[in-house]
């Protein structure tokens, strides 16, 4: 409002651009005028007009009216003006706004109810006043949610109870985490919490009607059975693992001799039962009694459960080795071997290996494919192709007996090549005087590594040969690999030419020496020609311009054509050639745009 002391007071809003926002006018003595509110932000003046008379100053020399100008600066309406314009929230209004956005649960940290804590947070933090701003304005709401850290909130909406517990709940994780608030555990803010949120805790348990959370009963390990007695022939048994108490038992086990393993070797248990393996080997250990413990470790306490093992007269341990061209094979395994065609394969037993821990190995018994071939500790014996079952059996001075048995596979050698592709694969055209490529890929499909000799032959339409080529490789193709070996042909004459690839052995081997050929019988697959499509070309003389490939068939008419193709004529090859009447034709469309047939003897490539 405005008050002006004058018989005529006259009022007005104007805003930095001299327009008139208000005026307003008044014959009291005092003028007291509402200005109506600033609907912009800006610089804006209120200005008062009264007469000379009553007011000492300037007047104006055209009215003898003077004016005051009073300037006001309009802002915009901060989030801020919100800050402490409200009271607290009731325990009750606070519990039921917690209630609708935490979860039940409990914070991991504390073991303290999420609920209470979030209550107690709130608390501590705005005293539970949901216009509450701290940190210079930079905290907001119930849960003083810092917006420099978080940014992404709306301000206006953090002055709002459910939009600030919506905030709080998302930071903290559901409830689980509070360590962004300082006012709770001394973990908090980066470890200077002050844990200020305790003094309402009983407050929010009681607000939100939640008993206090009791502490957790330690878990207790207990294992099952305390002893292990494997006896002379036990290899594998079992312990159980369970736990008593509360919470989660973790533990894990160990055995302190080499004889003993374990698996798994940790593990947890909640409310189910673990099983662990417990095993023995008495492979290398002599005659007698052996004892040992596992020990399990836990959060629980540890256990340790002792274990015994005999071993009686030991049986004696069957192995051997076979060996060949300086290949070898043990027991259990398959020793491959490759010969010529109705050859055979020398191949060394030996038995040296096997050994008794408590006595001495008596006698050594070998046979193959059930057929007994020797008694000694060591021999030679001659393998064709086949597949041959080995078997050993040694005796000690106790009369115990072991068997162990292996595999020795004979194969003929096989030599094989197979061509797989060629190219061209199909005819191709080319230009008299230039080249084309050939190629043949083929595989080593034998059973032995093999250099081998590419070739291919062309001939012309006559039969004649015309070329011949061949490639030896410089190393061996192992079997299953393949190699590709090409040539550039060039093509001399016009005319068609036949193609046919092979494979041959590098050296001397049983059989043939080709192994393989194709296309059998062998294809054409290059046509020679004077000119190729799309070739540009000219006369040679003054040429006819035929509509067909023939003498019989009439010149073209056009209006670009006169009787005849001048000499020098060019153009371009679009269809040919065509053998007819003892020329060869070609269809070529001239530069002038006529199109027709010519005898090849008057063109000319250009």
């Amino acid at each position: 409002m405005l008050a002006a002391r004058a018989p005529c007071s006259w009022l007005a809003l104007a805003d930095s651009g001299d327009s008139s926002i208000f005026s307003s006018a008044s014959w009291s003595a005092t003028a007291t005028v509402n200005i109506p509110a600033v609907r912009a932000s800006g610089t804006y003046y209120i200005i008062a007009y009264a007469d000379a008379n009553f007011f000492q100053s300037e007047s104006n020399e055209n009215n003898n009216w003077s004016a005051y100008a009073v300037q006001i600066i309009a802002t915009e309406a901060s989030p801020f003006d919100q800050c402490w314009t409200s009271g607290t929230l009731s325990n009750a209004a606070l519990a039921d706004l917690t209630m609708r956005h935490f979860p039940e649960g409990v914070v991991p940290q504390t073991g303290d109810n999420i609920r209470v804590t979030a209550f107690a947070v709130a608390k501590a933090e705005s005293g539970g006043n949901p216009s509450a701003c701290g940190d210079d304005q930079k905290s907001i709401g119930l849960w003083q949610i810092y917006t420099p850290v978080h940014p992404g909130y709306d301000l206006d909406c953090l002055f709002n109870v459910d939009c600030n517990a919506e905030a709080a709940r998302q930071i903290s994780n559901s409830g689980q985490n509070w360590n962004a608030w300082c006012t709770w555990e001394t973990t908090a803010c980066g470890g200077v919490g002050n844990e200020t949120y305790k003094r309402w805790l009983v407050e929010a348990r009681s607000a939100l009607g939640i008993k206090k959370e009791q502490p957790q009963e330690a878990p207790v390990l207990v294992v099952s059975p305390a002893s292990l007695d494997f006896g002379t022939t036990g290899t594998s048994q079992t312990l159980s693992v369970s736990k008593g108490g509360g919470g989660t038992l973790t533990w894990s086990v160990s055995g302190n001799r080499s004889w003993l393993g374990v698996t798994p070797s940790s593990g947890s248990v909640t409310g189910e039962t673990d099983t662990i393996t417990v095993t023995v080997d008495r492979s290398g250990l002599g005659a007698g009694a052996y004892s040992g413990s596992v020990t399990l470790t836990s959060n629980g306490g540890i256990k340790t459960v002792s274990v015994i093992m005999r071993r009686a007269t030991v049986s004696p341990v069957a192995r051997f080795s076979m060996s060949s061209s300086g290949q070898t094979a043990n027991q259990n395994q398959t020793l491959n071997l490759t010969v010529a065609p109705g050859g055979t394969a020398t191949v060394n037993f030996s038995a040296t290996t096997s050994y008794d821990l408590d006595g001495t190995i008596t006698s050594y018994q070998w046979k193959i494919n059930g057929t007994p071939v020797s008694t000694s500790q060591s021999f030679t014996f001659g393998l064709g192709a086949g597949t041959h079952q080995i078997f050993l059996t040694i005796t000690d001075n106790s009369g115990l007996e072991t068997s162990v048995g292996g595999t020795v596979v004979v194969v003929e050698s096989r030599l094989s090549a197979k061509i797989l592709s060629y190219g061209p694969s199909s005819v191709v055209n080319v230009r008299v005087g230039d080249a084309t490529s050939l190629s043949v890929t083929f595989v080593n499909d034998g059973n032995v590594p093999w250099k081998f000799t590419a070739g291919a032959t062309v001939w012309d339409s006559s039969g004649i040969q015309v070329a011949n080529y061949s490639e030896t490789m410089s190393i061996e193709l192992l079997p299953g690999q393949q190699n590709t070996i090409d040539w550039d042909h060039t093509v001399n004459t016009q005319g068609d030419y036949w193609v046919q690839f092979g494979v041959w052995k590098y050296a001397q081997f049983t059989g043939p020496n080709l192994l393989d050929i194709g296309p059998s019988p062998s294809r054409k697959l290059i046509s020679g020609q004077n000119f190729l499509l799309n070739a540009a070309v000219r006369t040679t003389t003054n040429l006819n311009v035929r509509t067909g490939p023939g003498t019989k068939y009439p010149e073209i008419s056009d209006s670009a054509y006169s009787s005849f193709a001048p000499t020098g004529a060019s153009g371009t090859v679009k269809d040919g050639p065509i053998s007819s009447g003892g020329y060869v034709w070609w269809k070529v469309q001239f530069d002038p745009g006529y199109i027709g047939w010519c005898a090849e003897n008057w063109l000319e490539k250009i």
